[in-house]
């Protein structure tokens, strides 16, 4: 079992490198623990991390949104729009890889970068505070940081005028 209070309780077979002792039985020398990639997994512990429900011996997780989606949410345009490719090839110019502007650079330095609103945006991300309805029978799920934009989502699926069977 882990303990869910602190991420340095992840296992190596969950991807993390543990302090270990050499061969020869003395101590590897002190250091905070990192993942096989040679990130701090104290950064880790400001985002909201996942367990799954009955089997507790499962590693925690953390849920991520693509950087691109959070920008087209922010910005209110579609992903594959030259705005927000422009923003996402900016960001990781500046500011680093993917994974790491979703999990490690501070969100002043992404407001630098990319605007307030993409900042807010990924906070939100970061700490779980998005809305997410599951999809059913072929339909995708919906993934929404802004609440009102969920509101507008079960509009447009109401419109729709289905056909009843009998």
């Amino acid at each position: 079992n882990f303990n869910k209070e602190t991420p340095s309780s992840l296992p190596a077979q969950a991807g993390f490198a543990v302090p270990t002792r050499h061969s020869a039985g003395s101590p590897v020398k002190e250091s905070p623990l990192t993942s096989r990639k040679g990130l701090n997994l104290t950064e880790f512990g400001k985002l909201k991390w996942h367990y799954h429900p009955t089997d507790k011996s499962r590693p925690p997780y953390v849920m991520l949104v693509p950087l691109q989606e959070i920008i087209s949410e922010a910005v209110d345009v579609g992903v594959a729009s030259k705005k927000v490719q422009g923003i996402y090839e900016d960001m990781i110019i500046k500011l680093g890889n993917e994974f790491d502007i979703l999990m490690k650079v501070k969100i002043n330095e992404v407001e630098k970068v990319a605007g307030e609103r993409v900042a807010e945006a990924l906070r939100k991300v970061r700490i779980g505070d998005i809305v997410i309805q599951p999809g059913y029978d072929g339909e995708f799920g919906v993934v929404k940081i802004w609440s009102s934009d969920v509101d507008t989502v079960k509009k447009k699926v109401n419109i729709v005028d289905q056909k009843t069977l009998f």
